[in-house]
């Protein structure tokens, strides 16, 4: 039993830092779950333009779209994907929640910023306050969480999946940080995680 994912980082958002706004970040920090910024929306459009323009491109192969509840993650999904392939929100890969700007939104704000989040799957049985509670060292190496997560896409009926998430989560997958709007491939077994070109 193998799968094939596509890990997507999602793309620029108002806590990722950037030199032109270094003083604005440290309060884009301690923010709540922030949104992409003018940048993030352009790179998500682009790369689903990509997507679209091309039928050879291999996110066309996509089965299932399974996106973290944080914002910036669920406005990227949609930027890239538009309204297809399906759909599904966990929580399981959300953000190390070492920041503010890693704590979620209630789901009853979230309906109102993605009102078609309530047709997803995943999104019924997601708790209100979905996001992690740990120690933050525990969350600084989310080792357990990252276990999981694996187990439930290994555990789904779909071969080729694509999630949108988080730097700091994925690198504990691909053992370097993405850069926005980066995709990287990775072949899923029970054993082990291996990078494809």
């Amino acid at each position: 039993m193998s799968k094939r994912v596509a890990l997507i980082r999602h793309g620029h958002s108002e806590h990722n830092y950037s030199s032109a706004t270094s003083l604005r970040w440290l309060g884009h920090l301690f923010g709540v779950d922030r949104r992409l910024t003018a940048a993030g929306r352009e790179q998500a459009e682009q790369l689903g333009e990509e997507v679209r323009s091309s039928e050879s491109h291999t996110l066309r192969t996509v089965e299932v779209v399974i996106s973290s509840p944080l914002s910036r993650a669920l406005e990227t999904t949609l930027l890239i994907f538009g309204e297809s392939p399906r759909r599904c929100v966990s929580h399981l890969h959300t953000e190390r929640c070492i920041f503010p700007c890693d704590t979620g939104s209630s789901k009853e704000e979230l309906l109102t910023r993605f009102p078609s989040l309530e047709s997803w799957e995943g999104f019924q049985e997601l708790p209100d306050e979905w996001w992690p509670k740990d120690s933050l060292w525990t969350e600084l190496t989310p080792t357990a969480r990252v276990e999981e997560f694996k187990h439930f896409l290994l555990q789904r009926p779909e071969a080729v999946l694509a999630v949108v998430g988080h730097s700091g989560f994925f690198r504990q997958v691909v053992g370097r940080k993405m850069q926005n709007c980066e995709v990287v491939w990775l072949e899923l077994t029970p054993d082990a995680v291996r990078l494809m070109e």
